[in-house]
């Protein structure tokens, strides 16, 4: 069943009537509460629609301890209200907003140069005794990978690549072999839980506790008084965590059996052309080098954007006794937000606030959405979280893992 608003619906009969097709409504079902995700999807809520599948008042036991509201006075409705007229006079209409043809265009680009580096690290007739090109190509395949994971891979696993479900689906799944990510975790563990219930613990694992302590409702372990120090040494391998924790995820008995098949085909072909065809082509000291060096541009490149979203000092600590949008708002943080090529570069993370109440809209449109929300933010007296530029943004991280390390040990989770 779909849990919304403390009532129960049977969503089964509209599955394939669904605008957005069946993915979009089964990444619902079940949920304890869902209904940050169907608030933050449309942009026109359906209710009538919704009202037709009405079964019972919720029976759901597993809540999780907060206050999150809707009202259509709160911050979420006004802002939504205020984007739809904006985007309607600026001649976008005034509901779905997805990709276009110049995205399409720069993903078949895309696609084509990371199938070209791919074919030169591993021809040994082309390459093979270059070392300086083939240092040269690892790098060009590591930032095309970053750029595949935040740009169209990111967009399509929120229905925000293409109007059509079918396009959102293949290009969910080739992104992802491309890149090495599971397309089951990643709907558990970012749509599922981290849209929801953004820096809210057990729920929301983004945050690699106990490796580091990013949120004061962490206890404190002694070695992270350096991790200031010690996790700059452990981005450049982000990437390699991820696939490792994809495969780990496969084991979890809870995880069903077409889900275990289809999440490990998925990285055992990408383990496959990125880590060992790379062996058998260029033999032992050249393919460890190469495999490296994509594994950390590749994960310097995404990291390094993704740790500033929610980990700066200002992020955490809020009460979820409030308007969700609000809440949102307040947990995230931006960078360059007015940038058209930061924004391109790392698929609209730098307008994080706008992706996080907008998950489902393109993020091409995503400056544009930010500019609204940035002046209702002045008039409800809301802070709007910023920097100016990605070192700022990092400086900004890197003094939050001072303070989180440093902290007292007697912080408690309220």
């Amino acid at each position: 069943m779909w849990h919304l608003y403390g009532n129960c619906y049977d969503l089964t009969d509209f599955l394939s009537a669904h605008p957005g097709g069946t993915d979009a409504l089964e990444a619902a079902r079940g949920l304890p509460d869902a209904t940050a995700l169907f608030e933050s999807y449309h942009q026109v809520l359906p209710r009538s629609t919704l009202d037709k599948y009405y079964r019972e008042k919720s029976a759901s036991t597993i809540k999780t301890e907060h206050g999150y509201t809707y009202s259509s006075d709160g911050f979420l409705h006004k802002v939504k209200a205020k984007v739809r007229d904006d985007m309607a006079a600026a001649g976008h209409g005034s509901n779905f907003w997805k990709g276009g043809l110049a995205e399409y265009s720069f993903s078949a680009f895309h696609f084509g140069i990371l199938i070209c580096m791919r074919y030169l690290l591993v021809c040994t007739d082309v390459l093979g005794s270059n070392l300086p090109m083939l240092v040269a190509a690892a790098i060009t395949t590591g930032v095309f990978r970053g750029m595949m994971i935040t740009r169209d891979a990111h967009s399509a696993s929120h229905f925000a690549y293409s109007s059509s479900p079918m396009v959102n689906r293949i290009m969910y799944r080739l992104t992802m072999m491309t890149m090495g990510g599971s397309v089951e975790h990643w709907n558990n563990q970012h749509i599922q839980r981290h849209h929801i219930e953004t820096s809210i613990i057990p729920i929301d694992y983004d945050t690699m506790y106990p490796v580091k302590r990013v949120l004061s409702s962490y206890k404190p372990l002694w070695f992270h008084r350096y991790q200031h120090i010690y996790m700059w040494f452990l981005y450049p391998i982000t990437m390699m965590a991820w696939t490792l924790g994809d495969v780990a995820y496969v084991f979890h008995p809870r995880v069903a059996a077409t889900e275990k098949v289809k999440s490990l085909g998925v990285s055992l072909a990408f383990m496959f052309h990125a880590w060992f065809l790379p062996f058998y082509a260029l033999g032992g000291s050249a393919a460890a080098m190469v495999v490296l060096v994509e594994i950390w541009v590749s994960s310097i490149f995404f990291s390094f954007q993704f740790v500033v979203n929610h980990e700066v000092e200002g992020t955490h600590g809020h009460s979820t006794f409030q308007d969700w949008g609000s809440y949102q708002t307040l947990s995230s943080h931006d960078y360059a937000a007015d940038s058209w090529l930061w924004c391109n570069i790392s698929g609209g993370l730098n307008n994080q606030i706008a992706h996080h109440l907008f998950p489902s809209v393109h993020f091409k449109y995503y400056p544009r959405i930010t500019q609204i929300i940035r002046r209702l933010c002045k008039e409800e007296n809301i802070s709007f979280q910023h920097s100016d530029s990605m070192v700022g943004a990092l400086q900004k991280h890197y003094e939050h893992l001072f303070a989180m390390g440093n902290a007292p040990n007697d912080v408690k989770r309220e």
